[in-house]
C-alpha cells in the first residue's frame, strides 16, 4: 500500500513539474523589448557634437535608462527628447553624472513617455570638449518603485552592465 501511494505521489509532482514548465510564461518579462543605439557621427573635432539616438520598442511600464559616455564628451542641455512615430516629441530632462572617467545620463522613462505601441526613438546630443576615445553605451533597469528616483543611482556603484554600445571618437 505504502509502494503505491508513494508511487501516485512521485506521479503528481512529476506531472505537476513538467506541466508548469512548457509555456514560456513565468519568467521576467523584458521591458523594453527591444534597444537598439546609434551614433552619428562616430567621429568628431573637439567643438562638434554628436547626436545619439536609442531606438526603444515595447515599454509596458517604468524602468531606468541609463548611457554612459567617455569623459571628453559634455551632453547639451535640453537636446534630449522621444519621438514618436505620430510626430509627437516628448521632452526629456536627465540627470547628469561625473566620475573621473566616465559620464552618466540617467533617464526615469515610462510607458507614457512612448506611443501606444511603447515605441519611440530617445534622441539627444553630446558635444566633444577634449580629445576622447570610448564608448557611447546603454544599460536599462527595472525602476524601483519603493525607492526615489533621486537615490536609485549612485555614480560610485552605477550597477551598470552595457546592453548595447557605439564608439565615439573625439579628435583634440
Amino acid at each position: 500500500m505504502k509502494k503505491w501511494f508513494l508511487a501516485i505521489v512521485l506521479a503528481g509532482v512529476i506531472l505537476v513539474t513538467v506541466g508548469c514548465g512548457g509555456g514560456g510564461g513565468g519568467g521576467p518579462v523584458q521591458n523594453p523589448e527591444s534597444l537598439d543605439i546609434s551614433v552619428s557621427p562616430s567621429q568628431i573635432d573637439s567643438g562638434e557634437a554628436t547626436t545619439v539616438t536609442l531606438r526603444v520598442r515595447g515599454v509596458s511600464s517604468s524602468f531606468v535608462l541609463k548611457l554612459s559616455y567617455p569623459r571628453g564628451l559634455r551632453y547639451e542641455d535640453f537636446s534630449s527628447a522621444v519621438e514618436q512615430r505620430n510626430d509627437v516629441e516628448v521632452s526629456l530632462d536627465p540627470t547628469e553624472y561625473r566620475s573621473e572617467e566616465v559620464r552618466y545620463l540617467v533617464f526615469f522613462l515610462s510607458e507614457d513617455d512612448f506611443d501606444e505601441n511603447g515605441d519611440g526613438e530617445i534622441v539627444l546630443r553630446l558635444r566633444g570638449e577634449n580629445e576622447a576615445q570610448g564608448n557611447i553605451s546603454v544599460d536599462v533597469d527595472e525602476n524601483d518603485p519603493n525607492v526615489s528616483d533621486s537615490s536609485e543611482f549612485d555614480v560610485d556603484d552605477p550597477d551598470f552592465t552595457s546592453e548595447k554600445s557605439k564608439s565615439i571618437r573625439v579628435i583634440g
